[in-house]
């Protein structure tokens, strides 16, 4: 079974339910004032799949776009989705074509040198 809230038993895990709970609730404010909002997330995020908070703020434009960092220039792939009111988005949709290789990314402390 898919639990997208988790078992709410960890703190990063309630403090992220919380998180995601107020930017629901900022955007839908945003959207009463007619003011551009953007998310971003892991493609595999388990936000995505929240869909009893997601689905209301699919009403209005809707866009959404989904990229590969390295095709702007980053060592790393890391697929990447953002949603928003933005129409220019869908520009950003560029996917890997493979022939390189990444750099993995593994949570935890980033060393920026790493990324250059």
């Amino acid at each position: 079974m898919l639990r997208p809230w988790g078992k709410n038993c960890h703190p990063k895990e309630r403090l992220g339910n919380q998180l995601l709970r107020a930017a629901v609730v900022l955007a839908q404010e945003l959207d009463k004032l007619e003011v551009g909002w953007a998310w971003e997330q892991p493609s595999q995020s388990f936000m995505w799949q929240v869909q009893d908070l997601i689905s209301p703020l699919h009403s209005g434009p809707f866009y959404q776009t989904t990229f590969d960092w390295c095709r702007y220039g980053r060592k790393w792939r890391k697929r990447t989705t953002v949603i928003g009111r933005f129409p220019f988005l869908a520009e950003f949709n560029a996917l890997c074509r493979g022939g390189h290789e990444h750099l993995v990314l593994d949570g935890g402390l980033w060393d920026q040198t790493e990324s250059e």
